[in-house]
């Protein structure tokens, strides 16, 4: 909802970012979601759930502390409270997550599906609405090419 709020408005940067927080609180509704992961099913009522595989938006704000990007895992983090401070927290603070309103686990797979349709976007991009969502770790599917290492010898 924050995404589609933030693509909606004129203003760019935290601005933005925090006119579409309001914006979000104001009118906030709850996922009633079940979770499939490695470890079996779970059933949460959350505000935002949100897969990551690294531990920062790209905005810089933190939303997955256990994030490591070469770990083989993905995490679900599920948001269950959500009020104006902790979400100052999460942008600016940096400081880690009461557990009492945040939950994270790691999973390699994932299906969720939703009571009903809820705001979905993928890399800071809207995509609409929907209730169902499957996720995975492809391992081993990126190749990066990087220029071969130089002898120190070569560089005198």
């Amino acid at each position: 909802m924050l995404v589609k709020y933030f693509e909606e408005n004129s203003k760019r940067g935290m601005w933005g970012y925090t006119k579409g927080i309001f914006k979000m609180l104001w009118n906030k509704q709850k996922i009633h979601a079940t979770i499939i992961t490695d470890s079996g099913t779970e059933k949460r009522k959350a505000y935002m759930i949100v897969l990551a595989n690294a531990s920062k938006y790209g905005t810089g704000a933190t939303i997955n502390p256990n994030g490591k990007l070469d770990d083989g895992h993905f995490e679900v983090v599920v948001v269950r409270r959500l009020n104006f401070w902790e979400l100052l927290k999460l942008l600016i603070t940096h400081k880690p997550f009461n557990e009492d309103k945040v939950e994270i686990f790691s999973t390699t797979k994932l299906e969720l599906t939703a009571l009903k349709k809820g705001y979905f976007q993928v890399d800071g991009e809207y995509r609409g609405r929907t209730k169902k969502i499957k996720a995975q770790i492809l391992p081993n599917c990126l190749k990066v090419i990087a220029p071969a290492e130089v002898e120190a010898d070569n560089m005198a």
